[in-house]
């Protein structure tokens, strides 16, 4: 009786123990279906498998086929692995399903022996990692039910698994780093995702759990507020056919959390609603990148940013029309860059309040948005390192252009590089005169304009005005030893509207008198080139000195010059040829402008000569025989460059008044010939410089047969072993006139000394070296004012930069007063001489 009882109970107890056990099921779905189990990197769990519903069991044998002959036959499997079923992401085991095989039961057998636990061992990291990945076989996955989980438990669990078209239920509310990622990414068969109740989230969570499910059409619930680092990386990138995002309701992100969530959706048409107001570094980036559906971006109230918050957010979005507003003023490294890059549909970009950019900030921006017609204004006045780097690049419609940056400081490189040919750029003047144009700064051939209006229009285009019909005028380039070089010239016959190109040899034709054309280039290595056969290694830069006036080097230039018909005045600023605009003051080369007007008898006024910084040889026979030229244009510079002026009016006999030259620094041979054979000319410039420079003066007043009064500041005659500074200077002058100079200047005479027959007057300084004699009239000051006596005729004081400032009539036994604005250097005029006054 004692044995049936003890029988009894031990009956008792199977039974028991087979009704609690839950295992892990593979049932075949077709006859002779097939898997197997596979182990990697020496992980070797322990796992029994049963074909006769637990009756027996046996160790499942590593990589043996497992075949299931009959539809409906099923296999049982278990095992006991308190320690977790696979060990690392290289310490895997896995099934490998060939046929189509539906799995049941709790996977959790494989741990316990019986599938009744619903805890992943904590130690238990990747513990069902993989463990169907790459099975096209798996028709429906087993369940699990565990609700405490363990980083990276499900890690790839059923990637790849194509056949698998639905999902198991996921209770857990808390989750573990990593322990969704890649879970079903691949699985293109999904058509729904599970509920997702967590609450509670790991950096990683649901990374790629969805990635490549291309049949997606319904999206799970995601109730989560307190984010975790790179929670949703990734979710449902490359789910095609995903119409819909599910709300995020966090208004506190965390690193990387959304970061490509919906990348390459191209069927998702809306974006949710993002209300977050703290933002961490990188949150958003790539989150709707390739997202070609999306037409309306959503909201983006953030005011403070974190490093790359926004980098690629809506990166080839095509369909997106509109930016959204973008309200902060305080920026972080790379918050936009690239944000909308290739958004080809984008008309209208956002406001941009920001007033100090920082590194990377605006980087690629708009890259590639080919209808972005209007650029935001960009209000910053402080740029930083790469800011701007390609922000509008390739933007192939942009024509309009607004900034308030003072200056460019390396932060725009290529940042206009593809976009409209002709369109307006805005900015600061300061920044206009910087003169830097191309790509990476102002777009060649686009119209220019002042920021604030009172500062006025800077465009000063060269402009000939014809003086009698059928003007006409030309470009030509070249010597005898080279046939034609070309640079970079365009005119305008309608006041700018359009732009042609002015071709070597072309004559335009100003039909009517007063008919205007407008000139501009780009030309910033000047409108000169050298032969490099002929001359060698020599160094030609801007400062580079060169040894004689008729050296090889000069005689191999290329040059490019006007040819003219009928009558031309030429006005504003021939800088316009160097910069596009003409508001340039520097000379970017060696002889930029040599020959430009050579022989242009046709010429009747000179253009602008804005130059305040010269470069060597930049005005050398700029006007060279240029007869009808009647009045010499302004040079600013105070410093002058080796041979800056050489025969700069040679040969101009009309020529009757000269410039003011300002410089008493002087450089080798910048004033050489610069006046030969000006037979109009009857007053020399004054010379101030008390020091010479090697031929500074040589050839200077040469064949001035009119020239009758000449001032100089030196006191000594120079000689050395290349000769006299003013070697030849006064050869054909005329036979009686004044020479002004200091009383220490030994008299001497001849065509390198004083003319003979002049009368020579001394500079005295009776008062504290304000006072001035020049020829017959007397100069002085009183504080502010420059008082003048024994002028009969008019008086007139300019300042340096050749502007007339005063003028009046006098009697030759009056004293005239003129009080000035400032103290300075000015210059007095009279029709018997000039003088230099210091206040």
């Amino acid at each position: 009786m004692a044995k049936k009882i003890t029988l009894l109970i031990m009956l008792l107890a199977v039974c028991s123990l087979g009704q609690a056990a839950n295992y892990l099921t593979f049932t075949a779905e077709v006859d002779s279906a097939l898997f197997m189990m596979k182990n990697d990197g020496g992980n070797k769990p322990n796992v029994q498998y049963s074909m006769d519903d637990g009756a027996t069991w046996n160790a499942l044998p590593e990589r043996d086929t497992i075949v299931l002959k009959k539809k409906s036959d099923k296999v049982l499997l278990r095992g006991n692995n308190p320690e977790g079923f696979s060990r690392s992401n290289y310490e895997i085991t896995r099934f490998e399903i060939y046929s189509p095989i539906a799995a049941s039961g709790s996977v959790m057998s494989l741990i316990d022996n019986t599938g009744e636990s619903k805890t992943i061992p904590e130690s238990s990291s990747y513990c069902f990692s993989s463990l169907f990945s790459l099975s096209a076989g798996l028709t429906q996955a087993p369940e699990l039910p565990a609700t405490t989980l363990a980083d990276r438990c499900y890690l790839a669990m059923f990637s790849e698994c194509t056949g698998l078209t639905q999902t198991p239920e996921l209770p857990a509310t808390t989750l573990a780093e990593g322990c969704y990622m890649d879970m079903f990414n691949g699985c293109t068969g999904l058509t729904q995702a599970p509920e997702l109740p967590a609450t509670t989230l790991a950096e990683g969570c649901y990374m790629d759990m969805f990635a490549g499910c291309t049949g997606l059409t319904q999206e799970p619930e995601l109730p989560a507020t307190m984010l975790a680092e790179g929670c949703y990386m990734y979710m449902f990138a490359g789910c095609t056919s995903l119409t819909q995002a599910p709300e995020l309701p966090a208004t506190t992100l965390a690193e990387n959390c959304y970061m490509s969530m919906f990348y390459d959706c191209t069927s998702l048409t809306q974006a949710p609603e993002l209300p977050a107001t703290t933002l961490a570094d990188m949150c958003y980036r790539d989150m709707f990148s390739g997202c070609t559906g999306l037409t309306q971006a959503p909201e983006l109230p953030a005011t403070t940013l974190a490093n790359g918050c926004y980098y690629s957010m809506f990166r080839d979005c095509e369909g997106l029309t509109q930016a959204p507003a973008l309200p902060a003023t305080t920026l972080a490294k790379e918050c936009y860059c690239e944000m909308f890059i290739n958004c080809s549909g984008l008309t209208q970009g956002p406001d941009l309040p920001a007033l100090t950019l920082v590194p990377g900030c605006y980087q690629y921006m708009f890259l590639g948005c080919i209808s972005l017609a209007k650029a935001p204004e960009i209000l910053a006045t402080s740029l930083s390192s790469n800011s701007c780097k390609q922000m509008f690049s390739g933007c192939t419609s942009l024509s309009e252009v607004t900034v308030h940056f003072p200056e460019w400081n390396g932060a725009t490189l290529q940042w206009l590089s593809d976009v409209s040919a002709t369109g307006t750029f805005t900015c600061p003047r300061t920044l206009i005169e910087q003169y830097e144009f191309g790509a990476s700064a102002i777009p060649f051939g686009w119209v220019v304009r002042c920021l604030n209006e009172e500062e006025g229009n800077p465009i000063n285009y060269l402009t000939f005005t014809a003086e009698e019909d059928s003007s006409s005028f030309g470009l030509i380039s070249g010597n005898d030893k080279w046939e034609y070089f070309s640079v970079s010239c365009y005119y305008s016959l309608d006041d700018g509207a359009t732009w042609n190109t002015l071709k070597t040899n072309d004559l335009v034709v100003l039909a009517k008198k007063g008919d205007k054309a407008l000139l501009r280039g780009h030309n910033p290595g000047g409108l000169t080139e050298f032969i490099p056969e002929l001359t060698g290694t020599i160094d030609l830069q801007p400062d580079t000195v060169l040894d004689e006036f008729n050296s090889d080097v000069f005689h191999n230039l290329m040059y490019s010059n006007f040819v003219m018909t009928g009558s031309i005045a030429a006005s504003g600023s021939v800088m316009s040829l160097i910069d596009n605009i003409g508001i340039g003051k520097r000379i970017p080369a060696y002889c930029c402008f040599a020959r430009l007007f050579k022989d242009c008898t046709s010429l009747t006024q000179a253009p602008e000569l804005p130059g305040t910084t010269l470069a060597n040889g930049c005005y050398c026979e700029m006007f060279s025989g240029c007869t009808n030229l009647k009045n010499a244009p302004v040079l600013p510079a105070t410093k002058v460059n080796y041979k800056c002026y050489a025969g700069m009016f040679s040969g101009c006999s009309s020529l009757a008044q000269a410039p003011v030259l300002p410089a008493d620094s002087l450089d080798e041979e910048c004033y050489y010939g610069m006046f030969a054979d000006c037979t109009s000319l009857t007053q020399a410039p004054a010379l101030p410089a008390k020091e010479y420079a090697r031929g500074c003066y040589q050839y200077m007043f040469k064949g001035c047969s009119n020239l009758s009064q000449i001032e100089v500041g030196f006191s000594e005659w120079s000689e050395d072993e290349y000769g006299t500074a003013t070697d030849t200077w006064v050869e054909g002058v005329a036979p009686t006139g004044t020479f002004i100079c200091p009383k220490e200047l030994p008299e001497e005479y001849g065509v390198s000394r004083i003319p003979e027959s002049w009368r020579v007057v001394f500079t005295n300084e009776p008062r504290g070296g304000k006072d001035v004699v020049s020829g017959s009239f007397f100069t002085w000051t009183e504080n502010l004012t420059i008082c003048v006596r024994g002028v009969d005729g008019l008086v007139e004081v300019y300042n340096l930069n050749g502007q007339l400032l005063r003028t009046a009539q006098a009697s030759a036994s009056e004293t005239l007063n003129f009080t000035m604005p400032s103290e300075g250097v000015y210059v007095v005029k009279t029709a018997t001489g000039s003088v230099k006054v210091e206040l």
